[in-house]
């Protein structure tokens, strides 16, 4: 067997040929980034570390047969057992992270047991008895790989100098590498990726660890060990600088986004028109994308109330039903930061392309592949006349008949519902207000009116209202967040629009006005045009 043995003398007569080596290498990197720039990164990206991969794994299995050969296999036992350990220790962390607020009886019994007991002594167990079993795994793993001799395949490496003033042995540098690439790599990096988007499969599948912290914990309990940290926690929490952070509220998305996974289906996308003709007859039309993510029913029903009937049957049509992508609990931890400019608060493609589908989902070309697919519309549509005595109330109910499944996917359904209502739908008088009112029974991401004249109506409005009411009183902050969602101008045949995101259920967003005739050209006296801005929340 041949020994290299590296000097510091054999490492100073290299070291100019090493920098001229180095200089020339680094030259040649330039030149082919500047070439092949995309190409060069993705292949430094792979061979990068799959090549320390490939030397890490060589130089310990050289270095155990070289040493001691009948121990390969029980300590490779010993290191995934390590890994696998750390694994699911960093994994039930970020698990009851993502899960520590959802309600108890979305899981399993032993689900339920286990985030019960993880709440239990201020979740000192997961947070803090779990770093004291992740810190003892890998300092054994890193005096597992500390080697007096290091071997690479068969030539022997003892120290290691780099010029004349550092000099380290090759054990304790492997040492390092072996615990810092392999832990990240197979254990605490792999675990959060896995365990962010798999948070409750991650709780159940983990048990068995979670026994073992548990145990940790009534051991650095008894003996004192996190007393220390106790006392210093105490005392810094009590400090200005580190005072217990203020109860922030979440983004408007992440509300919407929890909401529909609790309700089970949105309104998505809701835009009401409604035309007043020429003789005070109103054409009211809804278009509706409903957005169902779990059929707990498979009925769903809207209402439409004014103080006039319908001077016909209501029109209800579907327009297009798609099949898709399915909303995940960690899109409701996505970005917090909604501006009027950004009402989603995130680029979150599934929920551009539910836009989409709402613009021109009857029209959609089915040719591009994207997040929805069109689907059979097999479903029945009724409109109902609570009282037919009073046909002033009607419903409209959608039944899916159970040919929806949404375990695996999701249902996306655009509904367009069309009526005509005689003259005094909301109640037009020259004395008296028009109102028109909303109430969402369930999540809703954007909410569109629109209230427009014939250019042949001879009426007008004047001393536009908007509220949001829950129950009598007002709901002081969506009212301000209403009013400043409006347009309208007096003296313009579109009287009103509005765009609202993600309003909220059980709240009544109440528009009321005055009507005017508008008299003949010489005698017209309009009020001034009044404007305000429209917000995008």
């Amino acid at each position: 067997m041949s020994n290299l043995k590296v000097s510091a003398e054999m490492v100073a007569s290299l070291r100019y040929g090493i920098l001229i080596a180095v200089g020339i290498a680094f030259l040649a990197l330039l030149g082919l980034i500047s070439s092949v720039r995309s190409q060069a990164i993705k292949l430094v990206s792979y061979v990068v570390p799959f090549g320390l991969a490939a030397v890490l794994l060589s130089t310990w299995v050289s270095t155990e047969i070289n040493n001691e050969p009948h121990l390969l296999l029980p300590h490779l036992a010993i290191v995934v057992i390590i890994l696998f350990l750390i694994f699911f220790s960093d994994a039930l962390e970020v698990a009851y992270t993502s899960l520590r607020y959802k309600l108890g009886d979305q899981f399993s019994a032993v689900e339920q047991r286990i985030l019960s007991e993880m709440h239990q002594g201020d979740e000192i167990l997961i947070y803090e008895a779990r770093e004291w079993l992740v810190t003892f795994l890998i300092v054994i793993l890193t005096l597992m790989g500390d080697f007096r001799t290091v071997y690479f395949f068969r030539w022997k490496i003892e120290d290691l100098h780099v010029w004349d003033f550092f000099s380290i042995s090759a054990g304790t540098l492997f040492s390092l590498f072996f615990t810092t690439f392999p832990v990240l790599w197979l254990a605490q990096g792999l675990s959060k990726r896995v365990a962010k988007d798999c948070p409750q499969k991650m709780l159940a599948t983990g048990g068995l660890v979670w026994m073992l912290i548990k145990t940790i914990g009534k051991i650095t309990g008894f003996l004192g060990l996190d007393r220390p940290t106790e006392i210093i926690a105490h005392g810094l929490k009590r400090s200005r600088t580190f005072s217990p952070e203020l109860n922030l509220r979440a983004s408007d998305y992440t509300y919407y986004v929890a909401s529909l996974l609790r309700y089970g289906y949105a309104l998505h996308d809701l835009d009401v028109s409604i035309v007043i003709g020429a003789n005070g007859a109103c054409f009211v039309r809804q278009r509706v994308l409903y957005y169902v993510v779990s059929l707990s029913s498979d009925v769903f029903v809207r209402k439409l109330e004014t103080d006039s009937e319908p001077d016909s049957e209501p029109e209800i049509n579907t327009l297009a039903a798609f099949v898709g992508t399915l909303v995940r609990e960690s899109d409701s931890r996505g970005s917090s930061s909604v501006s009027e400019s950004d009402p989603r608060g995130s680029s979150s493609e599934l929920f551009e392309e539910l836009d989409q589908l709402a613009r021109e989902g009857d029209g959609l070309d089915t040719t591009k592949k994207g997040l929805f697919s069109r689907i059979p519309a097999n479903l029945s549509l009724h409109a109902i006349h609570e009282n037919p005595d009073d046909r002033r109330r009607v419903h409209y109910r959608i039944d899916t008949h159970g040919s929806v499944d949404t375990s695996e996917a999701a249902f996306a359904q655009l509904v367009d519902f069309k009526t005509l209502w005689k003259p005094g739908a909301f109640r037009s008088s020259p004395n008296d207000q028009d109102t028109y009112y909303m109430m969402f029974e369930c999540p809703c991401y954007r909410y569109r009116l629109s209230i427009d004249f014939d250019p042949l109506c001879k009426l007008r409005i004047s001393d536009i209202k908007a509220q949001a009411l829950c129950g009598r009183d007002n709901h002081w902050g969506e009212q301000d967040r209403l009013r400043r969602s409006l347009v309208y101008n007096d003296n313009s045949p579109k009287a009103l629009s509005c765009e609202l995101f993600y309003p909220f259920p059980g709240i009544q967003y109440k528009f009321s006005w005055t009507v005017c005739e508008v008299k003949p050209t010489s005698e017209t006296k309009l009020l001034p045009a009044t404007t305000t801005t429209t917000m995008n929340s």
